[in-house]
Order: C-alpha cells, then structure tokens, then sequence
C-alpha cells in the first residue's frame, strides 16, 4: 500500500457488512468486517492502520475485537472508522493494513468517555503519513 514509513503488523482482507449503526450516531461511521479470528494477524485492541478501498489508500483507527458495550449486540469483530472517506462500502472488499497498537479495549462508563477516547484514537491515526 505504497511507500509509507511504518511497522506492517499484518493485513487482512473482507467484506463490508451493516453493524449495530451506534458508529454513526455517535459521529464515527465505520466499516464492518466479520472475519475468522484465525485470520486477524493482531490481538484485540485499537490500531492505527491504513485501509485500501479500491486503489486508493486511507487512514483509519480500526478497533479489533467486540467492545465490552456491544459484546451482546454484534458479530463484527473488526470495526475500522475511515479517515476522510466518505461513501458506501457495503458489500465491498477492503484490506486493513494495522501499524501501530494504539490501546487495549476498554470498558467505557460514559457515552462522553467512548467519544472522547475514540476521537484521541482518530487524531493518532491521522498521524500516519500517507
């Protein structure tokens, strides 16, 4: 995915599905992907990753694993919040580059808790060069 000066963690590939939609009620729509454990080169926890969409390379905070929130609520394992992408990806295959581990999961006690963290996991994201 281009010439960019990072750790390659790993890579894995799937395709976009509809989640719980609280990504974008609470201001971070994501790409879903439901994919086999096996297959996910990380352990659980929030990367900064790049993420190919067509032939075009974007930035992204992807999140591995089920939050504790949701745990009752989905089967997507891999929730990965685009940076400056905007259309539908439903149906789509993407390719999830993780670079750097950003936080383990955590057990947020607040809406404003979730939304604060993940915003602070956007702008490290944004931090990857291009």
């Amino acid at each position: 995915m281009g010439n960019k000066k990072t750790e390659n963690l790993g890579k894995v590939r799937g395709i976009v599905k509809h989640g719980r939609g609280d990504g974008v009620s609470l201001g971070f729509r994501t790409a879903n992907l439901e994919v086999p454990r096996s297959s996910i080169p990380v352990d659980e926890g929030v990367y900064a990753a790049y993420v190919e969409v067509g032939n075009q390379c974007f930035r992204a905070a992807v999140s591995v694993g089920v939050s504790p929130l949701f745990k009752a609520e989905t089967h997507a394992n891999i929730e990965a919040h685009i940076l400056d992408f905007d259309g539908n990806l439903y149906g789509n295959e993407i390719t999830i580059e993780f670079v750097e581990f950003l936080r383990p999961m955590i057990n947020f006690t607040s809406t404003q808790e979730l939304i604060s963290t993940v915003q602070h996991n956007i702008n490290q994201a944004r931090a990857l060069p291009l």
